[in-house]
């Protein structure tokens, strides 16, 4: 099985929060899926595939 790695670059100050999640088509919501910079994916199989987004946030914002 394959492993699949993809981060989410950040450069901001202060630091940010990196929160990963993917899109639930049956319902339409997000599911958070891990609160890291880089999201790490095993034993890919087509289940896995979908909508998968990072969202960057600080305490600014």
């Amino acid at each position: 099985m394959d492993t699949v790695n993809v981060s989410c670059l950040t450069d901001c100050y202060p630091l940010c929060s990196v929160t990963w999640s993917k899109l639930d088509p049956s319902s339409g919501h997000n599911n958070i899926l891990l609160e890291n910079d880089a999201l790490q994916l095993t034993n890919v199989t087509r289940m896995l595939s979908g909508n998968y987004t990072c969202k960057i946030q600080n305490i600014l914002t």
